[in-house]
């Protein structure tokens, strides 16, 4: 590239700057960055010295809820692909992954952090050889870093989608020994010296001897695909070449074998080349970089400007209305509070007004009224209080940071699904922020697939699959050069806002022992207390014990069963027995009933007193039966026993009391 190309880069950075002094965009972000970080007086003057100056930062309070509302909802990106679902889902699981890695959250915090303060945001996608990362086919990771606006310039500024313009071009300040070690072999090392930055901000400030010189990165398309290059003031460091990576570089570098050609065997498809004019390593046939490793997100979009517009474009009068109300508020009762005091003529001499508590002053008049007095002080007005408030109502309503986004309800009677009703609706101006903010996130999407194809080919990885485990697997972009994907962005269970309602509904789920104790602990924020872990140590020691119990108690009831069984079962015999003897004993009356009937042949028939005897007999219970023992006397004297048929009873020896007929059966 000649002097005359590295003229003509800093000529468009210079017509950027150009662009951006006319549409006021130095002056109106200096503003807006001085009002959000609290510097909204301008200097004192000899006239003003004396005036209160009161910040009541309502610019920041708006611009940070709205970022947070913005955030609010997760969001991952994944992607589709009909013809290769299994490549899709590894996509989206390698996106996650590195997303991780380059903290992509926290970053997209920030961007959208800037958007609100400074009406835009760039991310700037790029292959650090030098990152810590997973390995590639280039040694080195994949890194992202955000661009200010006033450092970032297009072709055609009135274009918003950064993937049409022709040319990009990102300045940035460099340490001189860094910016020697990234040039070119070739390039005279001498030329590269620190220079004067270009002070955007007012607390944009440089250390003396920071030795640190300007270095603007340019991005081009030839052929559809992307170059970029780098220069300094008077040389260019880096010459242009492809993004898409030499591979045959990348295999010397990383120490590979190559054939006697200078070209690993796995990559013979890519030719030699040196340079004369920007061209690709790559032939037709080999995945390009055709997509500018940009993304560009505006807040607000602004009518035929790249640069967008921020929220607090339309506060910052509301804000200094605020301010000014409440600082003549404080100059008028400094002002007023010690009043004015009136003495006439020689009345204190010489004396001085301190206002020190027990001072004691002399009137020297010799007039009969007073030589001195305080005059009466007039109330202070609060109309400039309400005023403010005001203001500051109007204001919120007005940009949709209403006490419901804030946090704060307008009344403690409310049913809760009127809270909800009223925080669905206050989230709906946020709304449109929201789904501008996931549209570019579509967009890193695309970058992500690009930079995956290119430069990942055995990268091992790490995801948790359904049952929450960690699953290590290899991926390797280039088998997918051929896929087309289509990049969607989905919105994740849960919120970002707080855990507070993470817990209450664990604790209600806990209060009516639908999870238990230990579910309860596991599932409560990390940072909700200091020794979970130590307390889920506890709880399972705890239900270990129970359980060890509740196993003796049962081993013990069932010990207690087997024992009950086994009395049972002797009782139920023992009730057999009997039952069977109640039942003879019936069939025994039944008989005697029988005989007790005169004989057809011997007209003769038991003695009714015998009868009786029998009538009133106990039941025969099993331990008589078992032990053979007979019946003894009655209250008459006669005795009964079963004869050796046990069918009859037949009578035996008189009794010896009272002589009467025995009979035996």
């Amino acid at each position: 590239m000649n002097k005359d190309q590295v003229t003509n880069i800093w000529q468009e950075w210079d017509n950027v700057r150009a662009y951006q002094a006319q549409i006021g965009l130095l002056e109106r972000l200096n503003q807006n960055v001085n009002f959000f970080e609290g510097r909204q007086w301008p200097p004192a003057t000899e006239k003003t010295k004396t005036l209160p100056r009161p910040v009541f930062n309502i610019v920041k309070m708006i611009c940070r809820n709205k970022v947070a509302n913005i955030l609010a909802k997760p969001v991952r990106i994944a992607y589709k692909a009909y013809d290769n679902q299994e490549g899709a889902e590894k996509f989206t699981r390698f996106a996650e992954f590195i997303s991780k890695e380059l903290k992509q959250d926290e970053l997209d915090g920030d961007a959208i952090r800037d958007g609100a303060v400074k009406g835009c945001y760039i991310y700037h996608y790029y292959w650090d050889a030098e990152a810590k990362g997973k390995k590639g086919r280039k040694e080195g990771a994949l890194r992202v870093e955000l661009i200010d606006p006033l450092n970032f310039g297009v072709h055609n500024p009135r274009e918003p989608d950064i993937q049409k313009q022709k040319w990009v071009i990102i300045a940035s300040r460099e340490e001189v020994e860094a910016v020697k070690a990234m040039a070119d072999k070739t390039i005279d090392k001498d030329l590269i010296k620190p220079d004067d930055n270009d002070f955007h901000y007012d607390n944009d400030k440089e250390q003396e001897n920071s030795n640190l010189c300007t270095v603007l990165t340019k991005y081009f398309r030839q052929n559809g695909e992307v170059f970029f290059t780098k220069s300094v003031k008077g040389v260019v460091i880096n010459k242009p070449k492809p993004l898409t990576p030499n591979i045959k570089a990348a295999q010397q570098e990383l120490g590979l074998d190559v054939d006697n050609d200078g070209v690993d065997a796995a990559f013979s498809k890519l030719p030699e080349s040196e340079y004369k004019e920007p061209v690709s390593e790559a032939t037709e046939a080999e995945y390009k970089a055709h997509l500018y490793p940009i993304v560009v997100g505006n807040y607000e979009r602004m009518e035929n400007c790249i640069y967008g517009l921020s929220e607090i474009e339309g506060l910052i009068p509301n804000q200094k209305a605020i301010n000014f109300s409440i600082a003549m508020k404080l100059l008028l009762e400094q002002n007023m509070a010690w009043g004015k005091f009136i003495a006439k003529d020689d009345a204190l001499r010489d004396q001085e007004v301190t206002n020190e508590p027990g001072q004691v002053l002399i009137d020297y008049s010799k007039q009969v009224s007073q030589g001195f007095y305080y005059l009466p002080t007039p109330p202070i007005s609060s109309a400039q209080l309400s005023i403010s408030e005001t203001i500051i109502s109007l204001t919120r309503s007005l940009t949709g940071a209403t006490e419901v986004m804030h946090g704060e309800l307008p009344s403690a009677n409310l049913s809760g699904a009127a809270i909800a009703q009223l925080q669905s609706q206050a989230q709906m101006p946020v709304e449109e922020l929201r789904k501008r903010f996931w549209r570019v996130k579509e967009q890193q999407g695309r970058i992500y697939e690009q930079f995956f194809k290119l430069f990942y080919d055995d990268a091992e990885y790490v995801y948790q699959n359904e049952n929450d485990e960690e699953v290590t697997d290899k991926f390797d972009g280039t088998m997918y050069k051929d896929t087309q994907f289509s990049v969607v962005v989905e919105a994740v269970g849960g919120t970002r806002a707080s855990s507070a309602t993470d817990i209450q509904v664990l604790t209600d789920l806990a209060a009516q022992k639908i999870i238990s104790p230990l579910a309860f602990v596991s599932t409560l924020p990390d940072d909700f207390i200091s020794n979970k872990s130590e307390l889920i140590r506890i709880v399972k020691e705890e239900q270990n014990n129970e359980k060890n119990a509740l196993m003796q108690a049962i081993q013990q009831a069932a010990a207690q069963l087997k024992q009950d069984a086994e009395i049972i079962r002797q009782q139920q015999a023992i009730v057999d027995k009997a039952q069977a003897i109640i039942n003879e004993n019936r069939q025994l009356k039944a008989l005697l009933l029988e005989l007790a009937q005169p004989n057809a042949q011997t007209d003769a028939a038991i003695p009714m007193n015998a009868q009786q005897d029998i009538m009133n007999q106990p039941p025969i219970m099993g331990e008589d039966i078992a032990q053979g023992t007979a019946y003894s006397p009655n209250s008459q004297g006669t005795a009964y026993s079963p004869n050796s048929q046990g069918t009859a009873y037949s009578p035996i020896a008189p009794n010896a009391n009272n002589g009467s007929e025995q009979w035996m059966m």
